[in-house]
């Protein structure tokens, strides 16, 4: 999903996720094909983590392109256990690293928050992304999940930015997704969405993500 959750792998454990994900506009289609989303627990509380996609992207009027994404290592550290205080928190720097000759780099300050309650989970994503020489914006998700048993589990969110100079900017996507346990080490994931507000840009017509989470 968009909003992010305040997890992190086990100490000596690797979380890899490898998926292919869409974002279509009425004038540009981008695929990530594939995203690799590679984490590593430094210990218990602290997450590793460096991220790359390769991309395909069509614009109107100007074909196809393909390229690599930006590169984006972070380190995500854990406040708060749920066992502990009744929430989880944890607090996620990264920075996007540009590949491309004109394009900034973007830098995120995040805080994630979850909570489970039975069969439900709860969970929020706030982030403020820094990028050079432009507007900053504020992003933020909010998750509802369930647990139907038997390793699968189906969520929903609201996700949007928001401009910090021009608040009417705001853009923002619902997202409907699942995860399925096909073992211990191996779990399923996908989610598909579109956007329901968008001011100032093209709306978005459908996102998708699908891939693997290997747990190793």
């Amino acid at each position: 999903m968009i909003t992010d959750d305040p997890g992190t792998p086990d100490a000596g454990r690797w979380e890899i996720n490898i998926s292919f994900n869409t974002e279509l506009l009425d004038s540009q289609k981008e695929l990530e094909a594939p995203l690799l989303d590679i984490n590593y627990g430094l210990d218990s509380h602290t997450q590793l983590k460096v991220e790359v996609p390769y991309i395909l992207e069509w614009s109107r009027g100007e074909g196809w392109d393909d390229r690599f994404g930006h590169v984006t290592p972070g380190i995500k550290y854990r406040l708060f256990d749920e066992e502990e205080t009744g929430v989880s928190v944890s607090f996620y720097p990264q920075i996007s690293i540009a590949t491309e000759e004109g394009v900034r780099n973007e830098y995120h300050i995040p805080v994630e928050m979850e909570v489970s309650l039975g069969a439900f989970c709860f969970g929020t994503d706030i982030r403020y992304v820094y990028i050079n020489g432009e507007e900053d914006v504020v992003e933020h998700g909010l998750l509802a999940g369930y647990s139907l048993g038997k390793g699968l589990d189906v969520m929903m969110e609201l996700a949007y930015g928001i401009g910090v100079e021009k608040v009417h900017s705001a853009s923002g996507v619902l997202n409907f997704g699942l995860r399925y346990e096909l073992s211990e080490m191996v779990t399923f994931i996908s989610s598909m969405g579109t956007g329901i507000f968008q001011a100032g840009e093209e709306h978005v017509d459908f996102i998708s993500f699908t891939g693997i989470q290997l747990n190793l």
